[in-house]
């Protein structure tokens, strides 16, 4: 996959759906009895085929999951999504007090209480996929009231204060260095007050929607303590990319602006202050916040830089990883989550699915690292490639380029870089 799937141009990897020769983990566990429930987002189709005259081919029923219940696209609006339920459009519930996040939380915790009640016995596989975090920022006021005043020294000082703590945490080695500013983010002591003013917002209302996902998260995870469920359940959480630069230099109350290149100017986003976060908003915030965001690291998402492609991993299964709130340096990527998730449950990479032979899996399981910190990684190398930004690692090495849109591939700089150091 060279690019997200709505964006298919033809090419073999750019072709706007997952191909069935690489089948999803709910197409391999389906099969051993798991009952495969998906909400949230599914971004692994074509724009083209969304509508509802289809195709379905590749939508999530027809993916290998029993239940589906979220939206088709790469973002929606939390307050008035486009909601899919199984195979059909459907309106969200009335009511002032709607968010998307906790929707989906309320189906999944529903359909976890009614897989309980009726086949205790069965296991499941929940790809649970909130749109939070993404652009558009909705959240409900009071949890962006929370943060207030609380990011009004800025994204310089959040760097610095931010690398600190990492360290402390165990996350990041006590050497590790802060990645020098990204290219146009200005000083934030360069900015008028009206533009303090209003970057500090955007960031409070960013800072809110992850609050208010990690409230949802916590729900999640007390209705398997409900149920019984706890030791026996493997969770994973994870993020798919770094933060996004989208918004400009001053970002904006309505994304879809930046998108068509009419970027709100800094009093048209002052008069929008207190719509910020709410249902009559769009926003993304600032690319300082996103620079601070990826903090210690370089660029963003959708560079192959550390920014944009290194991402947070926690796994939690009380009854198999006896190791408890500790931090793991080995060298791992995405494609590695399927093929540990089926070494740990004891089942084999799948020859057929539905009679279509399988590719090999690329993947390396790190099942073996969840108990031994000082496992080897047993992984050589990982291509990485998002709509053309290129990087390669190899055994420690990372080789990286940025390119700039419309020059040539061949003309690209690149640089390399010993991760361990």
């Amino acid at each position: 996959m060279g690019r997200v799937a709505e964006m298919t141009n033809g090419f073999p990897n750019t072709r706007g759906f997952i191909s069935r020769e690489a089948a999803n983990l709910a197409e391999m566990l389906r099969p051993h009895g798991y009952q495969t429930l998906a909400a949230g987002k599914w971004h692994l189709i074509s724009i083209d085929d969304t509508s509802p005259a289809g195709p379905y081919d590749h939508w999530p029923l027809q993916r290998g999951f029993d239940r589906f219940h979220g939206f088709l696209a790469g973002e929606t609006n939390q307050w008035n999504p486009e909601l899919i339920q199984g195979n059909e459009r459907i309106d969200p519930p009335p009511g002032q007090d709607y968010h998307l996040s906790e929707d989906i939380v309320d189906q999944s915790c529903k359909w976890l209480r009614q897989l309980a009640s009726a086949s205790p016995d069965q296991p499941f596989f929940l790809y649970l996929a909130f749109a939070a975090g993404h652009s558009p920022h909705h959240v409900p006021r009071s949890f962006a009231d929370k943060y207030k005043g609380q990011f009004d020294e800025g994204w310089d000082t959040a760097r610095d204060r931010i690398l600190p703590r990492q360290k402390a945490s165990g996350l990041l080695p006590n050497d590790q260095r802060l990645a020098p500013r990204n290219s146009g983010v200005q000083l934030w002591d360069e900015l008028s007050q009206d533009e303090r003013h209003l970057a500090a917002r955007f960031e409070e209302v960013f800072a809110g929607f992850i609050d208010h996902t990690d409230v949802q998260i916590a729900r999640v995870l007390a209705q398997l303590d409900a149920l019984g469920m706890r030791d026996d359940t493997i969770v994973i959480a994870l993020c798919d990319n770094g933060a996004a630069s989208l918004g400009g230099t001053h970002g904006s109350y309505h994304h879809q602006r930046m998108r068509s290149s009419t970027p709100p100017s800094v009093e048209e986003n002052l008069e929008r202050l207190d719509d910020l976060g709410g249902p009559l908003s769009y926003p993304i915030y600032p690319f300082g916040w996103a620079m601070a965001g990826n903090t210690p690291f370089k660029r963003y998402k959708g560079n192959t830089y550390a920014g944009g492609i290194r991402s947070p991993l926690l796994i939690r299964w009380p009854g198999g990883i006896q190791a408890k709130g500790e931090t793991r340096r080995q060298f791992y990527h995405m494609v590695d989550v399927t093929p540990t998730l089926l070494d740990l449950i004891g089942l084999d990479v799948p020859r057929q699915i539905n009679g279509i032979e399988q590719l090999p899996m690329h993947g390396t399981s790190m099942a073996h690292t969840l108990n031994d910190d000082g496992a080897d990684t047993r992984k050589s190398t990982q291509y990485f490639e998002t709509i053309g930004q290129r990087a390669i690692w190899h055994e420690g090495w990372k080789a990286v380029t940025f390119h700039q849109s419309g020059t040539d591939f061949d003309g690209d700089v690149w640089e390399l870089y010993h991760l361990e150091q």
